[in-house]
């Protein structure tokens, strides 16, 4: 996980200096693609997963993966590195994206 910048955002995208989850990284193009993290409070549904260890995630608050918001961004953006999450927690992100994305399943391992 990695502190990015996400401005400009346009309408309900999110937006502002926060953390985010490295999904995948292109070295030649330098892109990655991500999901924003954000606070927990009110967030419910599959969409949001959320992150059991603040310690190791390197995050202060009670947090979630936002799987919905999936974005792709220049490497310049990364302001510094955070943490991690468990490999259970990228699962359920895996997941999502083919939920969401209307995937088979066969595809996520």
């Amino acid at each position: 996980m990695v502190e990015v910048n996400l401005d400009p955002a346009r309408g309900h995208e999110q937006r502002k200096i926060r953390p985010c989850l490295i999904i995948n990284l292109h070295p030649k193009l330098d892109l990655l693609t991500i999901f924003p993290i954000t606070d927990a409070a009110g967030k419910k549904g599959r969409v949001f997963v959320p992150i059991k260890d603040l310690k190791t995630s390197g995050l202060k608050k009670n947090s979630v993966i936002d799987t919905f918001q999936i974005r792709t961004l220049s490497t310049d953006r990364i302001l510094r590195r955070l943490g991690e999450i468990s490999k259970s927690e990228l699962f359920e992100c895996r997941r999502n994206i083919a939920l969401i994305y209307e995937i088979d399943e066969e595809h996520l391992t």
